[in-house]
């Protein structure tokens, strides 16, 4: 039975769109049918997918409502270059956020991998302290401190 998904958020284990299998070079041919996400005239068609790749998060949603479904210590490739984190080893364990974007009524998913940064060294004892700590708050915070101590 095929399940029908609206696009507000939500986080599913192995299930993931067309566009996420091709980047992962998993053939559809051995993934299943699991269900839709139906926004406004359109359909996104979901897939279970094979082991390994069924240990994959894959949070879903609009682009405001799923950051708030996102614990922090999730980052993108991007954000961790930008603030000097670990960088990302070869078979870390990774999660992916697909968010549903409009452009003129016309839906597209716009996914990106997610990497865990919780213990991270600069981060850890905040992290232990403050169960919402935001780190790229914090860093921005940390920029800003430095443009008015150059002033």
């Amino acid at each position: 039975m095929v399940k029908e998904y609206t696009p507000k958020s939500m986080k599913l284990t192995g299930i993931m769109i067309e566009d996420m299998i091709k980047e992962l070079e998993i053939p559809l041919e051995n993934t299943t049918l699991h269900g839709v996400v139906k926004i406004a005239d359109q359909t996104f068609t979901l897939y279970k997918v094979p082991a390994p790749y069924d240990q994959i998060d894959v949070f879903y949603g609009s682009y405001w409502d799923v950051n708030d479904i996102i614990p922090n210590y999730y980052f993108t490739r991007q954000a961790i270059n930008e603030f000097n984190l670990t960088p990302i080893v070869e078979n870390e364990k990774r999660k992916m956020v697909c968010r549903w974007t409009s452009i003129y009524r016309e839906y597209e998913a716009e996914y990106r991998f997610l990497y865990n940064r919780k213990n991270e060294e600069k981060y850890r004892l905040r992290f232990l302290t403050d169960p919402d700590f935001d780190p790229a708050d914090w860093e921005q915070f940390k920029v800003l401190e430095e443009l008015f101590k150059q002033e």
